[in-house]
């Protein structure tokens, strides 16, 4: 594959994950930063907001931007010279996303990630630099975790070009695009102590959600009930919690990581959101 010329962009920046310069962290740093549902209440999704406060007695001023991209809510904080120098600073960042954005969206069929998928294994096609950074970033994910991450596994999602389609299998589920009107497909997370109810409800959209407990497949021996998942650590029925559920974007995830759940009693790192019920 060639690559042309182009716009350089990267997918680091001072500010990391892990706390790196120019991240909010703890009730000290984010106390002015408004609540992105009163944000969103007051002045409508999609609309930019701006918020701005001044700390004197450090010469700094706050600018907080929200607006949106790639289909969701956006906040970014810088802390400027001047009021004006942070609102250039917000607004060339969220130039940039839209930029890339527009290139790397499936959603629109002039982008170039569109593009190179009308030609996948017909012809090649020379990417700029943006597209080319993400495909080797993508397949150095795929590689480490033995395909688990596969940035082409798209097609697999279409179920013969349906993209609003829900799966259950035996209670763990699958999610693509919400339903006509819908923030998403509603689903309940069963309650152990009460056949029939629900312990929690959740929306999901491009998302899955898995289960696992030791209330059902249960293992007998003698006089002994226990459930069927074991603690590798012990070789024993696991014992932390009585069921535990995740969220994740991929399903394998949810599966995986619900179990590990259910075993330690801890919520793993990286899932969306997770429910416990402890015996």
């Amino acid at each position: 594959m060639n690559v042309a010329p182009g716009p350089g962009f990267s997918l680091g920046t001072g500010a990391d994950r892990d706390g790196g310069p120019g991240e909010c962290r703890g009730a000290a740093c984010c106390a002015p930063t408004m609540r992105r549902r009163d944000f969103l209440g007051a002045c409508g999704i999609g609309l930019a907001g701006i918020f701005v406060r001044r700390w004197p007695a450090h010469g700094d001023v706050l600018v907080e931007r929200w607006s949106w991209a790639m289909g969701q809510a956006v906040h970014l904080m810088v802390y400027a010279e001047s009021e004006q120098s942070g609102l250039d600073a917000c607004g060339a960042a969220l130039a940039e996303l839209r930029r890339v954005e527009a290139r790397l969206t499936l959603f629109d069929d002039a982008s170039d990630l569109c593009e190179l998928n009308r030609r996948a294994g017909k012809r090649a096609m020379v990417v700029d630099r943006d597209l080319a950074a993400v495909l080797a970033l993508a397949e150095g994910f795929r590689r480490a975790t033995g395909g688990a991450f596969n940035v082409a596994v798209e097609p697999l999602m279409r179920g013969r070009g349906i993209r609003r389609a829900f799966l259950d299998v035996s209670g763990d589920v699958a999610a693509g695009r919400a339903p006509p009107g819908e923030a998403g497909w509603l689903v309940g997370i069963a309650d152990p102590d009460r056949p029939g109810a629900t312990r929690a409800t959740v929306r999901l959209r491009d998302a899955a959600l898995a289960t696992a407990a030791n209330t059902v497949s249960l293992v007998r021996y003698g006089s002994l009930v226990a459930g069927h998942v074991m603690d590798p650590a012990t070789g024993w029925p696991a014992r932390a919690l009585t069921q535990a559920s995740v969220v994740t974007r991929a399903a394998v995830a949810a599966d995986a990581l619900s179990t590990a759940m259910l075993v330690s009693g801890r919520a793993p790192v990286d899932v969306m959101r997770s429910y416990a019920v402890r015996g």
